[in-house]
């Protein structure tokens, strides 16, 4: 029967200055130990104290300072100009699930926008590459299938979005040649 794993190495706490063992310290990627220097309970204590007693308000300015540099007045006024839509859909935050995304450059934290969840998603797909989603452009122009069917664009019908059902798969009358 293997024996249970004893806990053998200690570290001090730089915050309460006990001596513990490792299990009770956080991991950290950081740090030259593995572990951080405060332990879990003086890790929660602290964490309890600074944000206790603040508003969400005030929560919510630390969040947008500490994440992308911003303040709440910035992130309200950028709110504004964008009328509290999505920047690339238009869609309003009033027809979204989640609130809007802040989207921003991730080498430079540069703040470029408010995007809902999807137009986020497909930024970060195509690596906010503009070569990119001018491929998709051209793909929608121009589908290989089409090309090989031999049905132009024109003799396709639009579509309007909202009412369009994305469950739902139906060919169109120039194509209603292709279904057995």
């Amino acid at each position: 029967m293997p024996r249970a794993r004893k806990f053998t190495k200690t570290k001090v706490c730089t915050d309460c200055q006990v001596r513990k063992f490792q299990k009770d310290f956080h991991y950290s990627c950081k740090a030259v130990t593995g572990r951080r220097e405060k332990c879990k309970t003086c890790t929660r204590r602290n964490h309890r104290v600074k944000y206790h007693g603040m508003t969400q308000e005030q929560k919510r300015g630390l969040h947008l300072k500490k994440v992308y540099g911003l303040s709440v007045e910035v992130f309200d006024s950028l709110w504004n100009y964008q009328d509290g839509k999505c920047a690339i859909c238009k869609r309003p935050q009033a027809d979204l699930r989640r609130a809007l995304c802040i989207d921003h450059n991730h080498l430079t934290n540069e703040v470029n926008g408010l995007l809902c969840a999807r137009c986020n998603s497909c930024l970060g797909w195509f690596g906010d590459s503009i070569d990119g989603l001018m491929a998709v452009v051209e793909y929608l122009k121009s589908p290989p299938a089409r090309v090989i069917i031999g049905v132009s664009n024109e003799a396709i019908p639009t579509v309007d979005p909202s009412k369009a059902s994305r469950r739902k798969f139906t060919l169109s009358k120039a194509n209603s040649s292709l279904c057995p």
